[in-house]
């Protein structure tokens, strides 16, 4: 009794040692699907107050707040690329990245918490954006957008693995015993003949 019990929870152990590492990663899928909705909740704030302010005066002022200066090339490149945008163009963008970080934020969650349909939303979501990644890549490549596409990548690909390997283990224990039952069944008694 003392024997399989240790012996069982050995094996729990190594299971949830199993399940440890797998939860590892999509704890850190998580965790990046809230730095991104951080990111872009900044993004959604700053075009918002660049309606009223100018999206050169919200930059320097954020500029300021992070202690770049004033003359940097980057900085002066920057502004100059948003100097012309219309304010309808700053609310859409508000608005789009509040709704991607509202995405994102249900994301991971759902990750975090270990939740199957926080796996399959990520699924779906980052598979929805690949099309759109690699119509970007084409048009505008830049090194950024396709390391973004290849993580992007790589995490639909682990959690599709993740989600059917977990399928398989749940649908393996209820197909095994009836498979056995029709086997015992399959025998004389079951057509009747009584066995000498």
């Amino acid at each position: 009794m003392h024997e399989e019990k240790r012996h069982g929870g050995g094996e729990s152990g190594g299971k949830s040692g199993k399940g440890g590492k797998s939860d590892f990663w999509l704890t850190i899928i998580g965790i990046g699907k809230l730095i991104k909705v951080a990111v872009l909740i900044s993004v959604g704030i700053g075009a918002i107050l660049a309606v009223n302010d100018g999206p050169p005066h919200v930059i320097e002022r954020i500029a300021d707040v992070l202690g770049v200066e004033h003359s940097s090339p980057h900085l002066q490149r920057l502004i100059g690329d948003v100097a012309g945008v219309p304010a309808k163009k700053l609310e859409e963008i508000g608005l789009g990245s509040f709704i991607y970080a509202a995405l994102f934020a249900t994301e991971g969650v759902g990750l975090l918490l270990k939740k199957r349909w926080g796996e399959y939303l990520t699924i779906v979501i980052t598979i929805s954006f690949l099309p759109l990644e690699i119509y970007e890549i084409v048009h505008h490549a830049s090194a950024a957008k396709v390391v973004t596409l290849v993580l992007n990548a790589i995490v639909a690909v682990y959690l599709i693995v993740r989600v059917r390997r977990e399928r398989h283990e749940e649908g393996g224990g209820g197909k095994t015993a009836p498979s056995r039952d029709r086997r015992r069944s399959s025998g004389p008694a079951r057509l009747g003949i009584a066995s000498h």
